[in-house]
């Protein structure tokens, strides 16, 4: 009666908007109410009913043996026109943001994210998700396609939120807490990456956005490289911790393009310092001054 197999996996909440229709009665013929907070409905003849809780054909059933006092074989119908119990919010930086109605109880935050058309080129390294409160309301923030903010301030508060690493999970590798099962109320937030800052022996010193999956080789890459006098043995990864003081991890760039070390994962107010090489920088300083004053020197390779 009006509900497809999946729909039905939901039950009618609170805030839902359903159209009754009892064609033999005009008053409740295409008749549009909306779900109370506390899952009911009111209705002419029937007074208030409990709606929450069931499936549209339940209602429906309900409905008709209410009705049998007023008619013989009462026929009646429930369609759910807005799922304000079944909508996920997705904030932040995908394509497009807003409110995801659920169809089923198996939607995972992966299929949330591919409904939102995807994570933009600027997304962080991860997501944070807000689960909905025991209770059963939702922290869905007013407009969520506007308002980030808003729900960082809420992900930094709430002590469910769940910070899930994009990188390590991989979109397209299917990765287990991509596939976690999303419920209606949830917010996912995708933070934007931010800049990451490359200082010293490059090409391009600057400011680099941070997009999902960005390490130290590919911000250094951003900036064109490290130059010949750079000492890439010992580059330095400078991070705000989360008490304000300032952490600095190693970095041998060598051994990384080896494959022998692990790339670092950046994120947004990275420093990445590339200091020079005691020994490369005075071929470097006069391979320099030869070059402006015009006297053909040997080209220095890196």
């Amino acid at each position: 009666m009006g509900a497809s197999a999946r729909d039905q996996d939901y039950p009618i909440g609170p805030g839902d908007v359903l159209t009754i229709s009892v064609p033999e009665m005009p008053e409740l013929s295409e008749r549009k109410v909306r779900v109370s907070s506390t899952g009911q409905i009111t209705l002419p003849l029937l007074g208030d009913i409990q709606a929450g809780g069931l499936t549209e054909e339940d209602l429906a059933k309900q409905l008709e043996l209410k009705l049998e006092k007023y008619m013989l074989k009462p026929q009646a119908a429930v369609f759910v026109d807005q799922y304000l119990n079944r909508e996920v919010a997705v904030v932040g930086a995908v394509n497009k943001p807003g409110l995801v109605v659920l169809t089923s109880s198996n939607e995972t935050i992966l299929d949330v994210l591919t409904q939102s058309g995807g994570l933009t080129p600027s997304a962080a390294d991860e997501l944070v998700l807000i689960p909905a409160d025991a209770k059963g309301g939702s922290p869905v923030p007013p407009d969520p396609r506007t308002d980030a903010d808003h729900a960082m301030a809420m992900a930094e508060s709430s002590p469910q939120a769940v910070s899930i690493r994009l990188h390590s999970t991989s979109l397209t590798g299917g990765g287990n807490f991509l596939n976690m099962p999303v419920r209606p109320g949830d917010v996912i937030v995708v933070p934007g990456g931010g800049q990451v800052m490359v200082v010293g022996w490059v090409q391009r010193p600057g400011h680099f956005d941070v997009g999902s999956g960005l390490t130290v080789l590919g911000a250094i890459g951003e900036a064109g490289g490290p130059m010949y006098a750079a000492d890439t043995k010992s580059i330095t990864l400078i991070r705000n911790g989360k008490d304000g003081a300032k952490l600095t991890q190693a970095v041998n760039l060598d051994r990384i393009m080896r494959g022998e070390d692990s790339d670092i994962p950046v994120k947004a107010n990275d420093v990445i310092d590339v200091p020079y090489s005691n020994w490369r920088i005075g071929p470097y300083v006069f391979y320099s001054v030869v070059s402006r004053i015009g006297i053909a020197g040997p080209v220095i390779p890196y």
